[in-house]
């Protein structure tokens, strides 16, 4: 990095603790707009099922140490996931649209190659 080593360490601690703090500000800002409302605690804890899974993963690797191998792995996979994932958003692309279309291409010239033989 071409800044000194402390701002590095200091900006990955925020980003750490901003990540760690989102699910239970997301519980905290769902009890704020539905406290009015009469319902029990479970509505309030209703959060999609990737906030579950990053918390059970979080939890799990708190709990037990991983290789480095499989860190170094899915860090890797984590780059690159991330970048594909920009490219499409960055290039407005639907990846149902193109699945469905590549399935489409692929189901005509399979109509095409049995009606030529």
């Amino acid at each position: 990095f071409p800044s000194h080593d402390n701002v590095v360490e200091n900006a990955l601690l925020v980003k750490m603790v901003r990540v760690a703090l989102l699910t239970p500000g997301l519980i905290w800002f769902n009890y704020l707009l539905n406290k009015g409302e009469s319902k029990s605690w479970k509505s309030y804890i209703k959060l999609p099922w990737y906030l579950w899974v990053f918390m059970l993963l979080t939890a799990f690797q708190s709990a037990i140490e991983i290789p480095s191998e499989i860190v170094t792995f899915f860090q890797e996979l984590g780059k690159y996931t991330l970048t594909f994932a920009m490219t499409a958003i960055g290039l407005n692309i639907v990846f149902k649209k193109l699945i469905f279309t590549r399935i489409i291409f692929y189901f005509k010239h399979f109509i095409l190659v049995c009606i030529s033989t």
